[in-house]
């Protein structure tokens, strides 16, 4: 969801990237990152300024202070489970609300990179939209980054145990989700016996979903904001023992995803071969292959990517390796590792990267060129040889 300043602004990105191709195409060099980190402002220069006027953030117990008949529930503290009669969603990524100029914030994502007015103005976009009526009860599984597996396990799956512990999900009607729900959707869904035939998909355009009765569970808002008791839960429904055949190190791939490669892998995998690894990718698998895989490693080398969200499940005696390129270093993976009181290091890459850390959280997709020496010299120190 986007204004008109922005899709603009990305249309015109897009030309750049087709007209210069042949420059574009390493996502590693200076002419990529200047020039993404250039038009990455830009876009942030079109999202800044104050919110939408009217449009303002609530918690949600004043929300339900507002509205007769609603109540919160508080199965974890600072999780609330908000039921709302009358209750509106923001489609396609489910802000909760009274209406769409009141929005619950602790019900969505959040952080630097969304922000409460980044929210605020979807949320007024939404509003513009049409409305949808939507009788009985709706339970919201709507969320930003809908595609992402780390997004689903450290954060939208936490919606279905608070529903589940606070007001139980067998008289739910319908769960609103947003386009294109994944497989391990589905997969979670088994584990706390929904039929799938109860997910209601809408599309990605900007609407609300003006619900007879709501009912909006809390996430953690960053996935490095989630608690051990997330990670515990996740553990507890998807986690078990190795596979047979699982190798003891592994190096998770990129898989099929276009971005964050890593540029010199053919070296990275000759280094790791000869200290025992075996290169994995996680594309296709199912939760419990994901967790089974890992279940009884005792190193793990990755780029930064949603399969090292699976460390959750490896043992608490593991070191976890991330490959992380100099322009794209979030500290997500290294919080979870340390929640799970595991050894962890990260590797920042060789790449050109700007001064200041400039482009630091700009180059999502900035590729990777691991300094093998560092490497090295990381696996001597865990004692992986």
């Amino acid at each position: 969801m986007t204004t008109r300043r922005e899709a603009e602004l990305d249309r015109f990105r897009k030309f750049l990237g087709r007209v210069f191709r042949p420059w574009f195409a390493p996502r590693h060099g200076w002419f990529f990152i200047t020039r993404r980190t250039v038009t990455s402002l830009m876009l942030e220069g079109a999202r800044a300024g104050d919110p939408p006027k009217g449009y303002e953030m609530v918690p949600a117990d004043d929300a339900a202070a507002a509205v007769p008949g609603a109540r919160v529930h508080h199965p974890e503290p600072g999780f609330p489970v908000l039921e709302l009669p009358n209750g509106v969603l923001m489609g396609p990524k489910g802000h909760a609300g009274t209406r769409p100029s009141r929005v619950v914030g602790e019900l969505s994502f959040g952080g630097p990179r969304i922000g409460d007015r980044r929210i605020l103005r979807e949320s007024a976009l939404a509003a513009d939209g049409d409305a949808v009526e939507l009788p009985g009860v709706t339970a919201n599984l709507a969320q930003d980054s809908f595609a992402n597996y780390c997004h689903w396990l450290l954060q939208g799956f936490v919606r279905l145990d608070l529903l589940d512990r606070s007001v139980g999900l067998a008289g739910i009607d319908r769960f609103l989700v947003s386009p294109r729900p994944p497989a391990v959707l589905f997969e979670a869904l088994m584990r706390y016996g929904i039929d799938p035939a109860l997910l209601y998909e809408v599309p990605d355009v900007p609407r609300t979903y003006r619900c007879e009765h709501l009912i909006a569970a809390g996430l953690p808002r960053r996935p490095f904001d989630a608690p051990r008791w997330v990670l515990d839960d996740a553990r507890a429904h998807y986690g078990g023992p190795a596979a047979q055949d699982a190798p003891r190190r592994v190096y998770l791939g990129r898989g099929l995803t276009a971005r964050r490669r890593v540029v010199n892998e053919p070296d990275v995998l000759d280094l790791l071969a000869r200290r025992g690894f075996d290169a994995v990718t996680m594309d296709g698998r199912t939760i419990t292959e994901q967790a089974a895989l890992v279940a009884g490693v005792e190193c793990i080398v990755g780029a930064h990517g949603a399969a090292l969200t699976n460390l959750v499940f490896a043992p608490t005696t593991a070191t976890v390796v991330e490959l992380a390129s100099k322009n794209y270093a979030p500290a997500v993976f290294g919080e979870l590792a340390t929640r799970m009181g595991m050894r962890y290091v990260m590797i920042d890459g060789l790449e050109p990267g700007l001064p200041m850390g400039l482009s630091r959280r700009r180059l999502i997709d900035a590729d990777i060129v691991v300094d093998l020496d560092a490497l090295a010299r990381t696996l001597d120190g865990a004692g992986v040889r």
